[in-house]
């Protein structure tokens, strides 16, 4: 976060202008420290979507793959129950075997809730990096006024130290 995100471009320019120039230098310096913890926040941030999506295509090879076992699957069952045998009533009690989730069914179930569980880790550090990388921008904007209310500041005390020595020193006469 910007260190003074509370205010306003024309009042943060006139909080540092009352700044004393060895607080702006100090406060200028800080910014380092602030820049590299958003750096590295926003590259961890950046692993971990790239690591998710890795893991999501995988997953969802893996989706694809129980689909399709569990359609060979569904026409094994749907031949066996052609051919059972018995009246019908033999046939209801034999129906209870056949319709039952097949392993695929039940692992592609497991499979598509980790996909969604990964699909919202994504979304959630898609946001987060989209926040740090708004907070980064804030900060830039905040450091740029910083650095021009410094050179401001440098350039009156240079200003003052040339109009003092020259009041100081003595006049040359011929």
């Amino acid at each position: 976060m910007p260190f003074y995100p509370e205010k306003k471009t024309d009042e943060l320019f006139e909080f540092l202008n009352d700044m004393l120039l060895h607080e702006l230098v100090a406060l200028n310096h800080s910014y380092g420290p602030h820049f590299e913890a958003l750096e590295e926040k926003i590259e961890r941030t950046e692993q971990d979507i790239r690591a998710d999506q890795e893991q999501l295509v995988a997953l969802q090879e893996r989706y694809d793959e129980l689909e399709r076992q569990s359609i060979v699957e569904a026409e094994k069952r749907k031949e066996a129950l052609a051919s059972l045998p018995g009246n019908g009533a033999e046939r209801y009690l034999q129906l209870g075997y056949f319709s039952v989730f097949s392993v695929a069914d039940n692992q592609q179930a497991k499979v598509s809730i980790d996909i969604k569980k990964i699909k919202k880790r994504i979304s959630d550090n898609e946001m987060q990096r989209a926040e740090l990388t708004q907070e980064k921008k804030e900060s830039i904007t905040e450091l740029s006024i910083v650095n021009s209310v410094l050179a401001l500041k440098r350039k009156r005390v240079e200003t003052d130290r040339l109009e003092l020595s020259s009041s100081s020193s003595p006049t040359l006469r011929n």
